[in-house]
């Protein structure tokens, strides 16, 4: 059952982010964080989403404590 909510609060998390197209020629795509853009570019989707999952970790994290 902890499992289960575990990983509820995990996608929860998850769905606070978003890769939208980057709107001031830094990067290819950005990020937004509960619609808010986070000011983060990168040059590729990969790159976007590996930075989500870093940060949805570290928030599940600190969530756990």
């Amino acid at each position: 059952m902890e499992d289960l909510i575990n990983e509820q609060i995990f996608e929860q998390i998850f769905e606070k982010w978003e890769i939208i197209p980057c709107t001031n020629g830094v990067g290819e795509w950005e990020l937004s964080y509960e619609d808010e853009p986070t000011g983060n570019t990168f040059d590729t989707r990969q790159e976007a989403n590996q930075f989500i999952e870093l940060e949805v970790r570290e928030e599940f994290e600190r969530s756990a404590q």
